[in-house]
C-alpha cells in the first residue's frame, strides 16, 4: 500500500481570515512578531521592482507549523 502524504494545511492569516495553503510550495518559514511568515517557491515584485519570494503572514507560530509538519510526516 502506498503511504499519502498530505501537503495541504488552513492557517490563519494575520488579518483573521482562514486559508489553506500547499507546504509543498514553502520554501522556508521564520518567525515573526505574532506568528509565522510563510515564503513560496513562487516570486512577485515589490514595490522598489525586485523580485521576491511571495510570502503570507499567519498567526500559527513555528513551533505548531513544526508539530503539523512532523505529524504528516515532512521531516
Amino acid at each position: 500500500m502506498k503511504e499519502v502524504t498530505l501537503f495541504w494545511h488552513f492557517v490563519t492569516l494575520s488579518t483573521g481570515k482562514t486559508a489553506l495553503i500547499d507546504f509543498s510550495k514553502v520554501m522556508y518559514v521564520t518567525e515573526s512578531g505574532d506568528g509565522a511568515t510563510l515564503y513560496f517557491h513562487l516570486e512577485s515584485e515589490n514595490a522598489s521592482g525586485k523580485t521576491v519570494p511571495k510570502s503570507m503572514t499567519i498567526k500559527e507560530s513555528v513551533s505548531v507549523l513544526g508539530k503539523v509538519l512532523k505529524s504528516r510526516k515532512f521531516f
